[in-house]
């Protein structure tokens, strides 16, 4: 489906218009996404404890025809966390000019899995405000958070 929508929009002759998207279906314990221009999801995995990242990468849509989009997958466990990002609040940049980053992502994500959803969200919203000084992000800040329950 990805690289149909890739070929429609490269045909088009929009460039340099591009298009990010993610794909990702969760059935039955196991997560496959399909990646074009966003950044990698992250795993927040309950048994462990621990945050995995799993990329699926492939350039924004339009960017060339036929691009071989590439799927990735994993297996999920009761309590695991999937959390998928546009880039603006990693690229997000405080007053030193330092990015925040995945790895501050990953603490955040990590300190607050025991939280509803929306109570991720603000904590992520909290964060890049106080990093950022509370000036407009340069670029959209999206999340999904996706908690698997079965």
């Amino acid at each position: 489906m990805i690289q149909q929508f890739n070929r429609s929009l490269y045909t088009m002759g929009l460039q340099p218009l591009l298009v990010s998207l993610m794909i990702l279906r969760v059935k039955e314990g196991h997560l496959e996404i399909v990646n074009g221009g966003m950044p990698g999801v992250l795993i927040f995995q309950k048994q462990t404890n621990s945050i995995q990242e799993l990329e699926a990468g492939g350039p924004p849509l339009g960017a060339f025809v036929d691009y071989p989009y590439e799927q990735s997958s994993l297996d999920l466990a009761r309590g695991d966390i999937i959390l998928s990002m546009s880039d603006g609040f990693v690229e997000k940049i405080n007053e030193k000019n330092e990015i925040l980053g995945f790895e501050k992502c990953k603490e955040i994500l990590k300190a607050n899995a025991s939280g509803d959803a929306q109570h991720m969200i603000d904590q992520l919203v909290r964060a890049g405000e106080t990093w950022g000084e509370n000036k407009k992000a340069g670029d959209d800040i999206t999340f999904v958070i996706i908690k698997h329950t079965s």
